[in-house]
């Protein structure tokens, strides 16, 4: 099982190190609830393109895998 979505990096400053950002998700409380009730880890990969939709298409038609859409 996977999940996707979109949202907006930000530009809040971090005082910490490593790969690390800020992002804007709409509805991220329930985006959460549903990372850990099919227990996901916290680790992500991000593109700064808009291609959910595309994405999603391709990973749900074409090969078949079970993908939540958060939008």
């Amino acid at each position: 099982m996977a999940y996707i979505g979109e949202g907006e990096l930000t530009d809040d400053p971090l005082n910490t190190f490593g790969g690390v950002g800020v992002a804007h998700i709409e509805r991220l409380q329930s985006l959460l609830k549903f990372m850990c009730k099919n227990g996901f880890e916290h680790h992500v990969a991000i593109s700064q393109s808009k291609v959910a939709d595309i994405l999603f298409e391709a990973m749900d038609t074409y090969l078949g895998w079970n993908v939540y859409y958060h939008s």
